[in-house]
């Protein structure tokens, strides 16, 4: 009987930093860069010069990533898969689905393309999308966070405040009106507001968008 074949994610959390390292594991140690290259905006080229600096300073033979890239290579199976979606330049259109095949946008025309000499069409502009389906699966996959994500079903409010939306007459309502989904506390409700929120520039413009159910 041959063994089940190791994620990457599987063999980085037994792996130490470095021989005799207690506490940090390679897979610990890289989720923090990320966590700090994406909470700082840090440049691909200053996240190279980070892990350079970090693999001389500690011992040799340490299992810190050489670079962006390399760390890209060890989360590639670790269940976050992104979707690139080309979008027309102004945001109002994703060349997606019965758009998917279109050259511009469908209503002036506008190339949906880069002006140059390339040798193969470049998008203009792209949309990042992150599937959530696989990302939840995730948070049901540990302990922890699988306890965490039925909270909301487990805890009972002690002090008569509400303290989370369930203690709410919205939530109750909800429950009341679909009473199969609200009986499995795995179900899940999403909602995120982006009122005022600027989705294509920090500066500019003011934007005030729809909360965006998922």
């Amino acid at each position: 009987m041959t063994s089940p074949r190791l994620s990457n994610a599987q063999r980085m959390a037994d792996k130490p930093l470095y021989e005799g390292c207690v506490g940090e594991t390679q897979l610990s140690i890289v989720i923090e860069m990320l966590r700090i290259k994406a909470q700082n905006n840090i440049l691909d080229v200053a996240y190279d010069d980070l892990c350079k600096m970090s693999r001389r300073a500690l011992p040799v033979g340490n299992n810190m990533p050489k670079d962006y890239y390399s760390t890209r290579k060890l989360t590639s199976d670790m269940g976050f898969p992104t979707l690139k979606i080309d979008s027309w330049v102004d945001g109002c259109m994703l060349f997606w689905k019965d758009k998917e095949q279109l050259d511009g946008y469908d209503c002036c025309g506008v190339s949906r393309w880069r002006t140059g000499s390339w040798c193969k069409k470049l998008p203009a502009s792209q949309m990042i999308y992150l599937p959530l389906k696989p990302r939840i699966k995730q948070l049901y996959e540990f302990k922890e966070t699988a306890h965490a994500m039925r909270w909301h079903a487990t805890y009972s409010n002690q002090d008569g405040q509400m303290n989370h939306p369930c203690h709410g007459e919205v939530w109750k309502h909800f429950d009341r009106t679909h009473p199969d989904f609200s009986r499995n506390p795995r179900n899940l409700r999403f909602g995120q507001c982006t009122d005022g929120f600027a989705p294509f520039s920090t500066y500019g413009g003011n934007y005030s968008c729809w909360p965006v159910i998922f």
